[in-house]
């Protein structure tokens, strides 16, 4: 694995609202770690709306991990198509790292 610098941050307050939330990728992003600080979450990375019968699960204390391959925009591809996060019961908090 190459080396990676950061490039920004994103705080995310993730509801029950269908559809959820997006990523804001900054484009010179290639990965990005995805923090599950408080409550479970449910997300998709097909576009689809995530929810407890579609997508997976996270929990506080679990990363999601998405690296890309050597061309940018595959990333930005994937990346974007992981657009809903959606809370499980309550409020939840996210944080999302950029690294290029």
């Amino acid at each position: 694995m190459s080396a990676v610098n950061p490039v920004s941050d994103q705080t995310l307050t993730v509801d029950s609202t269908a559809g959820g939330v997006s990523l804001t990728i900054p484009t010179n992003a290639k990965r990005c770690y995805i923090e599950i600080h408080t409550n479970s979450i449910y997300y998709t990375f097909d576009g689809g709306t995530p929810a407890s019968g579609n997508g997976g699960r996270a929990n506080p204390g679990d990363i999601i991990d998405l690296m890309g391959t050597d061309d940018k925009d595959d990333m930005r591809k994937a990346m974007a198509d992981w657009r809903g996060l959606e809370q499980s019961s309550t409020d939840a908090l996210a944080i999302i790292h950029y690294f290029e």
